[in-house]
């Protein structure tokens, strides 16, 4: 297993009514969350966003047409505890 980057992208999945798309997680089933995912090496973040709601979700924006706004937000968290392992050693 390659070693994952430390950034990711957050894909909000909403309707013009206010319904939002959430996700439960199979290894937490208590745990709901948005489309989320690891941009790859030399990946833009639209190509991440649009490759992790198919892979997630089975959606194809582009298929259907539908709109991906970048947003062009970036927030920093710690990474958690349990997948440090996927990162380089001193990656926070």
């Amino acid at each position: 297993m390659s070693l994952r980057q430390p950034y990711s992208v957050l894909v909000v999945i909403y309707t013009l009514e206010g319904e939002f798309l959430l996700l439960q997680r199979a290894d937490d089933p208590d745990f709901w969350q948005s489309v989320t995912g690891g941009i790859d090496e030399g990946e833009l973040p639209c190509a991440t966003a649009s490759r992790e709601v198919f892979e997630e979700t089975g959606i194809d924006i582009s298929q259907q047409q539908l709109r991906l706004v970048d947003e062009q937000r970036c927030h920093r968290y710690a990474i958690r505890q349990q997948w440090r392992y996927r990162y380089q050693p001193g990656q926070r």
